[in-house]
């Protein structure tokens, strides 16, 4: 039991930290525009509202996300073909010095 309460050691932890507080504070910020959604939907007294607003809200979080994620992912398959990106790249150098020659 006691091992479930122990926090990881090293940077990672203080790293999950924040983004765990962000999390936190961004559900539970009403400037971040859900509470006026879900209360203009409700206003309407339409269970359909409610329910399209809520699908708009999780589309726009999903957008969002796959906006913030899609550099590390490129970045991620970068530095996974980072040794044939430096050959192709050395190669065609080398091609393109000797042509000049």
């Amino acid at each position: 039991m006691s091992g479930i309460l122990q926090a990881p050691a090293g940077p990672q932890f203080a790293l999950w930290a924040a983004v765990l507080a962000s999390g936190v504070y961004h559900g539970l910020n009403p400037a971040m525009g859900w509470p006026l959604a879900v209360s203009n939907a409700l206003m309407t007294r339409r269970g359909g509202a409610l329910v399209a607003a809520l699908g708009y809200l999780a589309l726009g979080h999903a957008l969002a996300v796959f906006a913030v994620m899609l550099p590390f992912g490129l970045l991620a398959a970068l530095l996974a073909w980072q040794s044939a990106i430096r050959i192709g790249a050395s190669a065609l150098v080398i091609g393109f010095g000797a042509r000049l020659l």
